[in-house]
């Protein structure tokens, strides 16, 4: 240790201090809201997604993250109309302008079959077809995280994804 500072005064004593923001780095919010989704504890993965949202919202994969995170490990179909409209919003801004996105566009198509579809109504546009139709690849990554976090057999998308996984 030094007995002297920069200014060439004699201390006694010398500290390093290392201070970090307590605010988490985006990376950091991504990583922990994956694990706190992949232990199924969405409703805490819910917040920290959203708190990403709030310093990224141009990642579209936060939208995703989010949507896998409100449907909580449920069928599409059983949630309330209100939730199905949030995550339509969600996956719409997620798709917007993200060639991408294809992920994002297959949970949609999911979401729709399953709600619309499979409970007997109207299917708005973009219909079922038209999202899949934008789809070009889906990492294994995101099928599996799909497969994992929806419930939804007799869902032809879904069953797709669980033959091709």
């Amino acid at each position: 240790m030094t007995e002297f500072d920069q200014r060439k005064q004699k201390v006694n004593t010398q500290y390093n201090l290392n201070i970090q923001s307590d605010k988490p780095s985006k990376t950091e919010l991504k990583r922990r809201g994956k694990r706190l989704l992949s232990l199924c504890e969405y409703q805490s993965a819910l917040v920290v997604f959203k708190q990403l949202l709030s310093i990224a919202p141009q990642f579209a994969d936060v939208q995703y993250y989010i949507v896998l995170a409100q449907l909580k490990g449920q069928r599409p179909r059983l949630l309330p109309l209100s939730t199905i409209k949030e995550i339509e919003r969600r996956l719409q801004s997620a798709t917007q302008n993200n060639a991408a996105s294809s992920h994002c566009f297959i949970l949609w198509a999911i979401v729709k079959e399953d709600y619309y579809v499979l409970n007997g109504l109207y299917d708005t546009p973009p219909t079922v077809s038209e999202l899949l139709q934008c789809v070009k690849n889906v990492k294994a990554v995101h099928i599996n995280e799909m497969l994992t976090h929806i419930q939804a057999s007799n869902n032809r998308i879904w069953e797709w994804l669980h033959s091709i996984s």
